[in-house]
């Protein structure tokens, strides 16, 4: 079994940037489960319980991050970043958030960030190029934008994750 510690998920949070200063106009949460399916009725339904302290391959974890514009005026190119945690893989199209918002993910540790799925030139054996999409194991991170949050304005995007 993996473990995920409180640490890790601190780490989590300093690592998405998350504004933690409570004179920040924009407050943010980030909260991680675990995502289990149960059985009723003969159909599947998901439920979201806390995340625990071990998880295994297999399990999938949703985080989610929320937030407010505590300003009295609109934030405007508002961008919060989600980690991709080490030993884990990106669901894709796992996101939900809002429908203004874009969802951008990296390959490199957050230092450059492409509109999924991610494409990158791959030289064949016979010398010719070709683009390919890049697997989403290498994702390392997801960044969400939103291009105006008006005073007061919640937002809360979600992401999976499958622990490898």
């Amino acid at each position: 079994m993996k473990k995920v510690s409180a640490i890790l998920f601190a780490v989590m949070l300093l690592a998405a940037g998350m504004a933690l200063a409570a004179d920040d106009p924009l407050q943010l949460v980030m909260q991680g489960n675990k995502v289990v399916t149960e059985r009723k009725d003969g159909k599947a339904a998901e439920k979201l319980v806390e995340l625990p302290e071990e998880v295994g391959a297999g399990d999938v974890l949703q985080y989610a991050i929320n937030g407010v514009n505590t300003s009295k005026g609109a934030l405007r190119n508002v961008s919060v970043v989600g980690d991709i945690p080490d030993g884990t893989v990106y669901v894709y199209k796992s996101v939900n958030g809002p429908k203004d918002g874009k969802t951008l993910v990296s390959i490199d540790g957050g230092k450059n960030y492409a509109k999924p799925p991610i494409k990158e030139k791959v030289t064949q054996p016979d010398g010719s190029v070709k683009e390919v999409e890049v697997p989403v194991d290498r994702y390392t991170n997801i960044r969400f934008v939103t291009d105006e949050l008006g005073a007061g304005q919640k937002f809360s995007y979600t992401y999976r994750v499958v622990v490898k």
